[in-house]
């Protein structure tokens, strides 16, 4: 009687086991996402970061689960390095992912920055556009060499905004100004492109640096206009910009660009879904033309291809940062 018992008991128990063993298993992969996604955005809004960075949650967020959304969390603080290191010291269950812009690629190198692009898992690239040179309507110049020869009357007067001193379109402004040589005066805005386009809107500041897209309602608005690129060739979507190459012969191309990240060793399976989402979403011919509209190119860098962007960047800007 005893050992019929026990063997019932036993088998009761063996079966708990499994079955539990067996939920726990479907339920870690079919839970996952079943809150909500806090996206942490290390500029403000406005900017090229922000805007790609929200569009991209519109559209993932419509292949969520019911009742789960991206919720998106701006903070600028420190050229974006407060956010970004926060976003690498997060939890890694896919639940906290973020915006790794390419400032993370240089800072490191000057020492302003702890965290390099190896404490991030690329989900996808949301911008990688060249960096115009834009200025008021009004503006006594629209050409380059308009530009050049004010700068060369007025040595010294003219300051042109850039999103801080550690920032892909200060490094441009700077390669202008000495490809060119242009006395100029440079004028960082460490909270984004956000704020320098204001001020040259309000009439602060004389040029800016910033991607043609980050600009786009202010010139469709008639506030400002584009002077040229910095970039090898012609973009697709803004085919009437110049380049400074074919103007005037400076030869610089540097992307501006901004990847949707995790901290690095995130849960495989949550970073598997989050990169096959976002894949879908970036190769959509609806969420394509969305961006278009808003004057960003679209660009399908996924995964480990974005990963590359970020380690082959940091490379590049060591050799050019880095003085031995």
């Amino acid at each position: 009687m005893k050992n019929m018992l026990w063997k019932r008991i036993s088998f009761l128990l063996a079966a708990i086991v499994t079955v539990a063993a067996l939920t726990g298993c479907s339920s870690k992969s079919a839970e996952y996402p079943s809150k909500d996604i806090t996206v942490l955005i290390p500029k403000s809004a406005g900017g090229g970061t922000d805007t790609s960075a929200r569009a991209f949650m519109e559209f993932v967020s419509k292949k969520l689960p019911d009742g789960v959304n991206m919720v998106g969390v701006n903070n600028p603080d420190g050229n974006g390095v407060v956010c970004m290191e926060k976003l690498a010291d997060s939890d890694k269950d896919g639940y906290t992912i973020g915006m790794v812009v390419v400032e993370a690629a240089m800072m490191p190198h000057m020492g302003q920055m702890d965290k390099t692009v190896e404490d991030y898992d690329a989900i996808c690239a949301t911008i990688a556009d060249p960096v115009a040179l834009v200025v008021k309507a009004d503006a006594p110049y629209s050409t380059a060499q308009e530009f050049i020869d004010y700068c060369t009357e007025h040595p010294g007067e003219v300051q042109i905004g850039n999103a801080g001193t550690v920032s892909s379109t200060y490094i441009c402004a700077q390669k202008m100004a000495e490809g060119l040589a242009l006395d100029v005066t440079h004028v960082p805005y460490s909270d984004g492109t956000g704020p320098a386009v204001a001020a040259l809107v309000g009439g602060h500041i004389n040029a800016v640096m910033a991607t043609p897209g980050s600009v786009k309602t202010q010139v469709e608005a008639g506030e400002l206009k584009y002077i040229a690129i910095l970039a090898d060739e012609r973009m697709t979507l803004f085919p009437d910009i110049p380049t400074f190459k074919e103007e005037v012969g400076l030869e610089f191309e540097l992307l501006s660009w901004a990847a949707m990240c995790a901290p690095a060793d995130t849960d495989a399976e949550a970073l598997e879904y989050l990169r096959s989402v976002f894949k879908e979403v970036a190769e959509s011919q609806e969420f394509q033309d969305y961006m278009s509209n808003l004057g960003i190119e679209p660009v399908v860098i996924i995964g480990e291809d974005a990963q590359k962007m970020l380690e082959d960047d940091s490379k590049l800007y060591k050799e050019m940062l880095v003085t031995e």
